[in-house]
């Protein structure tokens, strides 16, 4: 839903990719790298692009201050992430 809404604004993708991602490279699976989070774009408009960077930076802050009390309320470990 946050990614679709960024996409709506922009016009530029939001894709989750790498280890924990859930998301499959064909047969291999998860890409054998870092958890990151890719910001592309079809059109030629560098402001929509630089404005779907900092949307997703935003989203990235917001689930990074909301994460420890996820663990907390799932009953895990809460590991907090090194600032952006």
């Amino acid at each position: 839903a946050n990614t679709k809404r960024i996409f709506e604004k922009t016009g530029a993708k939001i894709h989750l990719r790498g280890r924990g991602s859930g998301h499959n490279e064909g047969e291999r699976g998860e890409a054998p790298v870092p958890l990151m989070l890719a910001v592309t774009s079809d059109t030629r408009n560098q402001e929509n692009f630089l404005h779907a960077c900092e949307l997703s930076s935003q989203l990235l802050q917001t689930v990074t201050s909301k994460y420890p009390d996820f663990c907390k309320h799932h009953g895990h470990s809460t590991v907090i992430p090194a600032p952006l």
